[in-house]
């Protein structure tokens, strides 16, 4: 059986997408030549969470990026754009991938004639370790060359990779953000609202942990409950009296219960 090829990478950008990425490549036998930061303190915090039996070059500036075979650029939507008119001529016509999931992958033909994107669709943070091999991780390229080295990297951290093109990338990332970041923003809501009343918040976890567990077993529509969805309007008008203090939180009530009900008429 022949190994997967491993390749040199640089990383612009020491986040937290970057961090799980480069320790998930270097695991996977892909080394790490280079780290850029606009800060060093990122940079360096980067570095010292990567094994480097040979030298990896850590900086601030574009222009002392090492020489390798792709370049991975993991900054924000605004930076990125920064980082392409600052990119530097060593640096072009080398294989250089995106990892933005709402952003077209021909950002990147003013740097190189190689290019493409390595989307890995999770959310990170900083500490907590996350299983790339159950991480969906969707690629793009402009050209065969670049398709088989995005999918040579993305292959050897994932067991799920698909091609998906800059159109479709976008409607996966509003789809994400809807099921990441709004749920999220929804717990620290009903946290901030338990806390107020001297209830602990952690008495959720364990009805949070259910609800997304049902999501491996039915749609979201067959796992739905709750009093919108039976209809019971007194236990909605009920709820909706008593968070009449509370302006954004009766106006996201209101629109979701409205909604859920809307889809059980």
């Amino acid at each position: 059986m022949t190994s997967s090829p491993k390749y040199t990478v640089t990383f612009v950008g020491a986040g937290r997408l970057a961090t799980q990425l480069a320790i998930a490549l270097q695991n996977a036998g892909h080394r790490i030549m280079g780290i850029y930061s606009r800060t060093r303190l990122s940079a360096d915090r980067l570095l010292r969470q990567l094994e480097h039996k040979s030298p990896i070059v850590v900086t601030n500036r574009l222009t002392d990026l090492p020489w390798t075979d792709v370049y991975i650029i993991a900054v924000t939507d605004t930076a990125l754009t920064e980082v392409i008119v600052q990119w530097p001529q060593q640096a072009k016509d080398r294989v250089v991938l995106h990892t933005a999931g709402s952003l077209a992958m021909d950002m990147l033909k003013p740097i190189s004639g190689h290019y493409g994107v390595l989307y890995p669709m999770q959310t990170f943070s900083m500490g907590i370790p996350v299983d790339f091999k159950e991480v969906f991780v969707f690629t793009e390229s402009n050209c065969p060359t670049v398709q088989k080295v995005v999918s040579d990297l993305a292959l050897s951290i994932s067991n799920h990779v698909c091609e998906l093109s800059s159109a479709a990338r976008k409607h996966l990332h509003i789809g994400a953000v809807m099921a990441c970041n709004f749920s999220n923003h929804l717990y620290e809501m009903a946290f901030n609202y338990l806390s107020e009343y001297g209830i602990p918040p952690d008495c959720l976890l364990p009805l949070i942990d259910e609800t997304v567990a049902k999501l491996h077993r039915m749609s979201p529509h067959e796992g739905q409950t709750g009093p919108a969805c039976r209809g019971d309007r007194r236990v909605l008008e009920e709820h909706l009296q008593m968070l009449d203090g509370h302006t954004l939180l009766r106006e996201f009530y209101k629109l979701f219960s409205d909604s859920i009900a809307k889809s059980f008429a």
